[in-house]
């Protein structure tokens, strides 16, 4: 269960919530507020390229589903970004909301929606009338390897792999005789 502080539960008992969110995916800071917003980690960047959000739900069993941001990109501007380190790197999306009353963006809480790891992108390019380029970052899901099986491969050069000082299997499949191995009880 999610627990609010005062401040957000007086925002969401406004007669009219309205809400923006606030993206942070490696180097980029992106909102969907109309203008520049400060949070404590940085400026998002407003008026961006971003194109939807995947909005917060609530779902009775697991889900597995990726989770996904839309980006337009029309000269291909992030193509560059896409091919240093993007995937594998830490994305997270914040939901903001702006007082009814003063109309002032509140900043200093905000509800975090999506925090993890970016796991692919790609680019999907519509040639209709208006014509239009966007790109869709999966993020993933925290859920979706509950149930995922990864063999673990017990050879010598595994472990190395692992960790190079390792040594624990130097003396398994070793030609055909017996092996015997004395553990340490330290």
């Amino acid at each position: 269960m999610i627990n609010f502080n005062a401040r957000i539960l007086e925002l969401l008992a406004q007669p009219v919530i309205n809400m923006f969110y606030c993206i942070h995916m490696k180097d980029l800071k992106y909102t969907t507020y109309p203008s520049n917003i400060t949070l404590a980690d940085g400026v998002y960047i407003g008026h961006g390229p971003v194109f939807s959000v995947d909005a917060p739900r609530m779902d009775s069993v697991i889900d597995r589903d990726l989770y996904k941001i839309i980006l337009t990109d029309e000269g291909f501007a992030l193509g560059d970004l896409y091919e240093t380190n993007f995937v594998g790197a830490e994305a997270e999306v914040r939901v903001c909301l702006v007082d009814y009353y003063t109309g002032v963006p509140e900043t200093t809480d905000t509800i975090l929606i999506y925090k993890g790891i970016i796991e692919s992108f790609n680019y999907e390019i519509d040639t209709s009338e208006a014509g239009r380029v966007l790109s869709t970052v999966s993020c993933s899901n925290p859920m979706a390897d509950l149930d995922a099986v990864r063999p673990y491969y017990t050879s010598k050069d595994f472990i190395k792999q692992i960790n190079p000082s390792d040594t624990s299997y130097d003396q398994i499949y070793v030609g055909s005789e017996g092996v015997s191995l004395i553990w340490n009880a330290d």
